[in-house]
């Protein structure tokens, strides 16, 4: 492994007992001891190809004249109009836009303007050049805007919102477990944001394109995002299935996972990754370094002794095919390794003995 580049580093100058599991001390959430809550929020967007696009075209004619100017004006709407048929099996809807017709001063002599739209939605995307270079040949002198859009976005928005959700129901379990705790139950869920931004090209980008020959539109994902605000009630972790991991004396060695039988199971694991302080992952582990570093962390004994708390950027994360995740975070010593998490549905936190997986967290390399 190459060497990690280390984020800030803190250190607590406080000895703590193993039994009292390490305080997150970089943790931006907010735990309150008073009413027993825990708040966060989560995120989720979510990226959708288009289905359709929606083309607004116009047409505008200027003469001394103002019956003229209609009647050109409606003369190149009819030639759009026709130009677009041609397209007909591809072509959801066609309507017409706003119309207006105004006087304005050119050269110190009055002309009439007369500015017509036509709307167009078009559900092969492939065909959105063509459209534009049809219309524009038969009179189209303008394209207003290309709005590429999707079908179904309501659905997406609520598939957005499991997941803000599910974020959110992560963040507090993490900041429980850190903090020694449980959670219990769900005070509240609140929806702050469910957005939906369809790709737009504008006018100005529009006009450009419209100037082009055999015209190339290149649609762009679109992004349907949503934000929550949680709180969860949390109340204290059961010793049952902990404090035989930790043991009850201190500056001795303890046993390994394995012959606890509390075996961190590797058949069982989706994804195992080196995550940096902003939850960033730096490194995702291949299959063959997790069997091996799952192997290291079943079979080292643990240590039940004193230890000073220095919290570094770095964590590896576990993630299990039933959701649970486990955590491996060091303590300033390449030699010590702090796990805590779900192990086959019971909560463990502990210190094992692991120089090398410790040297990863530190990001030092590892021959």
């Amino acid at each position: 492994y190459k060497a990690f580049a280390r984020i800030s580093v803190l250190v607590l100058s406080v000895l703590l007992l193993l039994s009292a599991t390490p305080e997150i001390l970089h943790a931006s959430y907010n735990l309150v001891q008073n009413d027993g809550v825990i708040s966060v929020y989560g995120e989720a967007e979510i990226e959708l190809a288009p289905d359709n696009a929606r083309v607004i075209l116009g047409v505008e004619t200027t003469h001394s004249d103002s019956q003229t100017a209609v009647a050109e004006n409606a003369k190149l709407m009819e030639q759009v109009y026709s130009a677009i048929e041609q397209l007909e099996d591809d072509i959801v809807s066609i309507s017409t836009g706003s119309f207006y017709v105004y006087s304005t001063r050119i050269d110190e002599k009055i002309v009439y303007r007369v500015s017509n739209q036509v709307n167009i939605s078009i559900s092969n995307l492939d065909r959105i050049g063509e459209l534009i270079d049809l219309a524009t040949k038969a009179g189209a002198n303008s394209v207003q805007s290309i709005t590429f859009e999707v079908d179904d976005v309501e659905t997406a928005k609520l598939f957005a919102l499991e997941n803000a959700v599910k974020q959110a129901r992560d963040k507090a379990n993490a900041i429980a477990r850190g903090a020694g705790l449980k959670i219990e139950s769900v005070v509240s869920i609140s929806e702050e944001l469910s957005g939906y931004t369809p790709f737009k090209i504008t006018d100005q980008r529009a006009a450009y394109v419209a100037e082009m020959s055999s015209t190339v539109i290149q649609p762009q994902n679109i992004t349907v995002s949503a934000r929550v605000t949680a709180n969860f009630k949390f109340a204290p972790l059961d010793a049952n299935g902990v404090e035989e991991v930790y043991g009850n004396n201190h500056q001795e060695i303890g046993d390994s996972l394995k012959n606890l039988g509390m075996d961190i199971p590797a058949e069982e694991i989706v994804e195992m990754g080196l995550y940096n302080l902003n939850d960033e992952q730096v490194k995702p582990f291949t299959n063959e370094e997790i069997v091996e570093l799952v192997e290291l962390l079943n079979t080292s004994r643990t240590y039940n002794g004193f230890y000073p708390m220095v919290l570094v950027g770095n964590y590896i994360q576990i993630l299990f095919k039933d959701g649970s995740t486990i955590r491996l975070t060091s303590f300033g010593s390449e030699d010590y390794v702090v796990l805590s998490g779900e192990i086959q549905q019971e909560f463990v936190s502990t210190v094992i003995i692991s120089p090398k997986i410790g040297r990863i967290l530190l990001g030092i390399e590892v021959q």
